[in-house]
């Protein structure tokens, strides 16, 4: 399983000065700004709400879709977060309970809560830890921002 974390944004201009920016990937994250940055940057916060009310209540978070023809912007997740979905994503495609992790890892299952927090400040090597015990290895990227 490989996933990477950032989402087409499909903006549309209505008028001269409000931008629409949307995530096909989850309806319930559309926003809108006087500038398109405005909007680049509410969508991008409003994907990390979206996702991590998901964790919080179980709920699918869907791979990104593929971008279409007019979508040429991205919303990434901040890379913390994205750990953690990577994590709630691993358990949940393996059936693993955060009992059953916590016990793989010597850890109390409050351990593995605070993992998949997204409100908590996690460390990475412990993510990470968790995600090898799963079969699966954390990888950090970087891009230009255009």
């Amino acid at each position: 399983m490989e996933m990477q974390f950032f989402y087409p944004v499909v903006i549309r201009q209505q008028g001269e000065q409000v931008f629409q920016a949307a995530l096909p990937d989850f309806p319930e994250a559309s926003t809108g700004s006087t500038s398109l940055e405005g909007a680049l940057s509410a969508v991008t916060a409003a994907l990390a709400a979206a996702v991590s009310h998901r964790i919080k209540h179980n709920q699918p978070v869907p791979e990104p879709s593929a971008a279409k023809g007019q979508d040429r912007h991205w919303a990434v997740l901040p890379a913390l977060l994205s750990a953690k979905a990577a994590l709630y994503l691993a358990m949940r495609r393996s059936g693993v309970s955060k009992v059953a992790l916590a016990r793989q890892l010597n850890h109390d299952e409050k351990e593995v809560r605070r993992l998949l927090d997204p409100a908590h400040p996690s460390k990475l090597p412990r993510i990470e830890a968790a995600l090898a015990v799963l079969g699966m290895r954390l990888v950090v990227g970087m891009s230009c921002q255009s």
